[in-house]
């Protein structure tokens, strides 16, 4: 895809030529014939121009992706939502803590067409013992379900539906890549923000890895995916969708204030899944244990010596007596470089790769006082975890 502006010469039957003079690169026969209608110039745009914004769009989707420019306009994020909204649910439930009580409401999606659904552990874990959870489909269809198991760390959860014997099978949401997404692309979020059940709202990707202590979830070593998709009360489990219709994250938290506006947090697809699968086959999330903290820093992050850590590092801040990080050498302030053969940057990228098998020796380099050495640590149970 190139563009240039040059005095038009006569091609038009190779490329679309602009207005005042200026021509377009944009070869013809990339762009679907459909974004090539008449009305498409009428908009405002130029024929140029619309044609070169269709083939934009439809470059970042997929063969099989919705269409971008049905009857000549630009519908990508009624397209995606579409695709989407069919699997998303609104989750209600009966709460009763010791200082309150009353109904919780949240969002979701269908994993599978058996009746498991993902949501936010915070969307279902204060619902009161033994007590049914009220799922409304998007087609209006109403099923009781259950919690079927939770993870308060990463804040995931699947709930089970109660299906009638004979119930066709439901709608199942696209599990995308969070991993190829890019700061600046077009997402969707859908949900029942403040119980208005079957919203959208779309934004773009503000940030593809921020911190957990960056956004105030403590010392979790999870990163986050930023939008400026509109989240509110209600949103949290529901879809954090591509263009394509896949869904790349779960909807999670906000930052509110009087002076706050379009900062919202999605857990990414690539971290959630894995865990999601742990909960379905084994109802708990085994995590291997390697007994480290440690944390990336795009900022000015202090080390809690007080020294400044560098940025675009995963820095360790520290190693607990006797774990299998100690064993294998590992200290506090070393950079980790590699991570199970592969290099670091970010949190995720030792999160993502520790994996959830115990026993498994994971080869590390480290840097310490400017020099690079090889570590292997042997994962092992969390102390005392009985599994």
């Amino acid at each position: 895809l190139r563009s240039r502006v040059a005095p038009a010469v006569p091609q038009a039957h190779d490329f679309l030529a602009g207005r005042s003079g200026t021509q377009l690169m944009v070869p013809l026969k990339s762009i679907p014939e459909r974004c090539l209608a008449p009305d498409s110039a009428s908009a405002g745009l130029g024929a140029a121009a619309a044609a070169f914004f269709a083939l934009l769009i439809s470059n970042n989707l997929k063969e099989d992706s919705p269409s971008v420019c049905a009857n000549g306009t630009f519908n990508f994020i009624a397209d995606a939502s579409e695709v989407a909204a069919p699997a998303v649910v609104n989750i209600v439930a009966e709460m009763r803590t010791a200082f309150l009580s009353g109904m919780a409401s949240g969002s979701g999606f269908i994993i599978d067409a058996s009746g498991l659904v993902a949501t936010n552990a915070h969307v279902v874990s204060h619902a009161t013992s033994g007590s049914k959870l009220v799922v409304t489909l998007n087609d209006g269809r109403k099923y009781t379900g259950r919690v079927y198991a939770l993870d308060a760390q990463l804040d995931v959860a699947v709930v089970k539906l109660d299906l009638p014997p004979g119930e066709p099978p439901l709608p199942v949401a696209r599990i995308g890549q969070s991993g190829e997404a890019r700061p600046g692309e077009w997402v969707v979020a859908l949900g029942s923000p403040l119980r208005l059940q079957n919203t959208v709202t779309a934004g773009i990707i503000s940030s593809m890895a921020r911190s957990a202590s960056e956004i105030g979830l403590g010392q979790q070593s999870y990163e986050y995916l930023q939008t400026d998709a509109s989240i509110n009360q209600g949103n949290s489990g529901g879809p954090l969708v591509n263009l394509a219709g896949e869904v790349i994250g779960i909807n999670t938290a906000k930052l509110g204030g009087e002076h706050v506006s379009g900062i919202s947090f999605a857990i990414p697809m690539d971290t959630a899944w894995p865990v999601i699968q742990q909960l379905i086959q084994y109802k708990s999330v085994r995590r291997p244990y390697l007994g480290i903290k440690f944390h990336s820093s795009s900022t000015s992050a202090r080390h809690p010596s007080g020294r400044l850590l560098p940025e675009h590092e995963v820095t360790v801040l520290e190693v607990q007596p006797g774990s299998p990080a100690e064993v294998a050498g590992l200290r506090s302030g070393d950079v980790i470089v590699e991570f199970d053969k592969r290099s670091v940057k970010k949190n995720r990228d030792v999160v993502e790769r520790l994996g959830y098998e115990y026993g498994r020796a994971i080869e590390v380099k480290v840097r310490r006082g400017g020099e690079i050495r090889a570590l292997k640590i042997v994962s092992s149970k969390p102390p005392g975890d009985a599994r």
